[in-house]
């Protein structure tokens, strides 16, 4: 990322911009029962928890309920919560040792993404899904279908089903709706409700406007450990649009399946990742906008 750019969005925004911890540097203590967990999971179900005590069982119940014919581990990244969200993770780990592990410290890592960080460093599965502690997945044939959608497509990157929106504060429920999302994209004669097999670059930045959630992503960790390569630089800097920004860089160089049903909610409340202030998310969708066209579309241009 040229330095100019980074001195210029700072300047814009009135702060530097944070880097992201290295997993070396982050404290973190494991609460897993090494001889019962199981050894060689396929799947990695990456959580991460801070003071959802309100919501955290349904989140794993979720997690939980899945019909596989494979082994999967529920690694939870408890990020000293001051409610009874870790008291809760605890005793789940206790009554399901065979898949649960609990990353946790004393103390919060949030401001530098320390959280995430060791989350993803501790999941050992070939592919990665994910469920934050406050949404939660509500078909119990989601793992299944998106590992056969990779088991099928070799060099698949990314696998997405559809995700609903529930809105805490009116108890509003927004369906997922794939003929939006999809619009002008499908190929001739295919349906949103289809399975879809996309060759990269499925929607650029109209991802943002769309409701693809995490809750309903699986990701390949090579196709994870190759963006990060590639774009070193950008990965290493803390960004509201962290989720776009993975999502863009996968599809760019992956291929991506899309599963035309439902899997998960997505759960917007006052303590959720939806309430970023206004000015951090524009600054930082201005970074990586300028940062894609400039690295990627080799617009050097656009900085004059």
């Amino acid at each position: 990322m040229p330095p100019h750019m980074v001195r210029f969005l700072e300047k814009l925004a009135g702060e530097p911009f944070k880097r992201v911890a290295s997993a070396d540097s982050v404290p973190c203590i494991e609460q897993s029962d090494p001889s019962r967990l199981c050894r060689n999971p396929l799947v990695s179900v990456h959580m991460l928890t801070y003071n959802h005590e309100r919501y955290i069982q349904q989140a794993i119940d979720g997690v939980l309920n899945q019909k596989t014919d494979f082994e999967y581990e529920l690694v939870i990244g408890e990020d000293a919560s001051t409610d009874r969200t870790r008291e809760i993770c605890f005793e789940y780990q206790r009554r399901y040792p065979e898949k649960i592990r609990v990353l946790w410290s004393e103390k919060n890592l949030y401001a530098d993404a320390g959280n995430g960080v060791r989350t993803n460093a501790a999941c050992r599965g070939k592919y990665v899904a994910y469920c934050e502690g406050d949404d939660y997945w509500t078909n119990p044939d989601k793992l299944q279908l998106q590992v056969d959608a990779f088991r099928k497509n070799p060099k698949l990157g990314i696998c997405l089903m559809g995700t609903d929106v529930e809105i805490e504060s009116t108890g509003e429920r927004r369906p997922f709706d794939a003929a939006r999302n999809f619009v002008g994209l499908l190929p001739a004669g295919r349906h949103a409700s289809d399975f879809v097999l996309f060759r990269r670059r499925i929607n650029g930045f109209r991802l943002r406007r769309m409701c693809y959630q995490t809750s309903g992503w699986m990701i390949a960790q090579d196709a994870i450990r190759d963006v990060k390569t590639r774009l070193a630089d950008l990965f290493a800097v803390c960004l509201a649009f962290g989720d776009t920004r993975t999502l863009v860089a996968i599809t760019e160089w992956h291929d991506s399946f899309f599963i035309g049903r439902t899997g998960s909610v997505y759960r917007i409340n006052p303590g959720s990742s939806s309430f970023t202030s206004r000015a951090k998310l524009r600054r930082d969708l201005i970074l990586l906008k300028l940062y894609w066209l400039v690295k990627i579309r080799n617009w050097p241009r656009i900085l004059a």
